[in-house]
């Protein structure tokens, strides 16, 4: 009885010791550099151009012991439709990038012209003062124009307006219609008059914010056109054009939007 006590007693020891066990996920191996990898670990990712000149970047991760000094890496482009420099320019020196001092990340950027939608551009990192990770040493950027269309609420794009003495301010937005294009400028995007319109500039109509203009800020998803409407003696229609351009995807569909003013 005694024997079966003690030996008891030691495997509750052991199953103690083993139950509060602790595993090291610590990274121990050489220090390497990747390319960020984004969701579902797959290495493409859809970026965005514009009817301007735009900045775009990749991520680059440092996996392993962050250190005191720089980290040089090198990168090249292959497979590559876009083409350099006419369709994308780096930020910086071509084929260099760097991690700072005491950092893990620092990224590659570049100027996409609106040339460069529909095409691809391809980042291969190369070893540098660490080596290029090989699973995660390339990374391929679809290139796509930016779907830009008129908003009011749902499917609407016409709007009565029955402006007074006092009152004749409306507004429309010009949206952008990708959840993940974004840009870090300001991107200002054109309309016109439609051809066809009753409605007078000057007399039933003026603008308020930049005539033909609507500007995006940095980081942000839509513009307010504001247009201010006199009273009218008959009704007239005000029809506004989204301009197609390079590097911007405006849908036939949702490329006019009608203003009708009545008296």
């Amino acid at each position: 009885m005694k024997s079966k006590i003690i030996t008891g007693g030691v495997m509750v020891l052991l199953t103690m010791a083993f139950g509060c066990k602790k595993e090291d996920y610590t990274y121990k191996g050489p220090s390497v550099i990747e390319f960020s990898n984004p969701p579902g670990n797959v290495n493409t990712r859809t970026i965005y151009t514009a009817n301007a000149p735009v900045v775009d970047s990749a991520l680059i991760q440092l996996i392993g012991a962050q250190v005191s000094t720089e980290t040089k890496i090198g990168w090249d482009t292959t497979t590559t439709t876009a083409v350099l420099p006419t369709d994308v320019q780096p930020v910086g020196t071509y084929g260099q990038a760097s991690i700072p001092a005491n950092s893990s990340h620092g990224k590659i950027a570049f100027t996409l012209q609106p040339t460069a939608a529909g095409k691809k551009l391809v980042l291969v990192l190369k070893d540098g003062d660490v080596k290029a990770s090989v699973n995660a040493k390339t990374m391929t950027f679809n290139v796509t124009a930016v779907p830009v269309d008129w908003f009011l609420t749902g499917t609407t794009l016409t709007k009565t307006v029955k402006p007074t003495a006092t009152t004749g301010n409306d507004t429309i937005r010009v949206r952008i219609t990708a959840a993940a294009a974004r840009f870090k400028q300001a991107v200002t995007f054109d309309y016109t008059i439609k051809a066809g319109s009753t409605a007078v500039e000057g007399t039933d109509f003026t603008f308020v914010t930049p005539k033909g203009k609507a500007t995006i800020p940095a980081g942000g998803g839509d513009a307010v056109v504001v247009v201010k409407f006199n009273p009218v003696t008959a009704s007239k229609k005000l029809d506004l054009l989204l301009s197609s351009a390079p590097g911007i995807s405006v849908p036939a569909a949702r490329n006019t939007f009608s203003f009708t003013v009545n008296p």
